[in-house]
């Protein structure tokens, strides 16, 4: 399965910055899922592992399925080698009816959308669980300097898949073996340094994209923005929902 070209932002450095720069994800956000309290949840393009963290604390048991080696070295790091699997959305590497719920967290619009949808109602038991997350820095209650960082990098998202149309959730409704999704939205204050914020800008895949010099100037011309001390990060995660039939 042919991966989007933006894929590519996440292989080498940019792993690491992923994980050292974008931030937990809060139990709120683990709770609006709904998942199931017994039964394996399918942690699916899990990344560097930072939604598969917040299952685990919240008392899941999580398998974790990512394409990438380099972020599935760091999965394994966090999960073991027998619960972090290689494989895509499109070709789960897990047998049929074996998991209670699965996640998706900031990468369903990556996915071939119908494939996908085939793939996880598949794997999941009767009436298992799909939640779908996204999550976004919220420009209710955000400073000056972040409506300037948005202003700066939008002109390099370019076909960006997570920032147009419906990021994939129609696959999941042309199905027809999902009940309807439902919404929910949690927000909450991320915190982190500026070190950090950096390090999860340089992290974006059409960021780490660019060429060397590009991204150095962008980054310094970014961090010139950044106020002096710790930052807060008004943000907001939209939760998508539904059993399967």
């Amino acid at each position: 399965m042919d991966l989007h070209p933006n894929v590519a932002g996440f292989a080498a450095e940019a792993a690491a910055l992923y994980d050292s720069g974008r931030g937990a994800y809060p139990q709120e956000v683990i709770a609006a899922c709904g998942l199931p309290g017994g039964g394996r949840v399918l942690d699916l393009a899990a990344g560097t592992g930072l939604f598969s963290e917040a299952l685990m604390a919240a008392g899941h048991e999580v398998i974790a399925v990512e394409p990438m080696p380099e972020m599935r070295a760091r999965l394994i790091a966090k999960l073991g080698s027998g619960n972090a699997l290689e494989g895509a959305a499109e070709a789960i590497p897990l047998s049929d009816a074996t998991v209670a719920a699965a996640t998706v967290a900031d990468a369903f619009h990556w996915f071939d959308a119908d494939l996908a949808a085939a793939e996880l109602h598949r794997v999941l038991t009767a009436s298992g669980r799909l939640a779908l997350v996204w999550r976004w820095p919220e420009d209710e209650g955000s400073s000056e300097w972040q409506a300037q960082v948005r202003a700066r990098i939008a002109p390099h998202r370019g076909d960006h898949p997570g920032f147009v149309g419906e990021q994939g959730r129609e696959g999941i409704t042309r199905h027809g073996g999902f009940a309807p999704l439902v919404h929910k939205e949690v927000r909450f204050r991320q915190q982190t340094t500026a070190d950090r914020y950096l390090a999860a800008l340089r992290s974006y895949s059409f960021i780490a994209r660019m060429n060397d010099p590009e991204r150095a100037a962008l980054i310094d011309e970014i961090a010139e923005l950044l106020p002096e001390g710790d930052l807060s990060i008004p943000t907001r995660a939209d939760i998508w929902t539904a059993l399967r039939l």
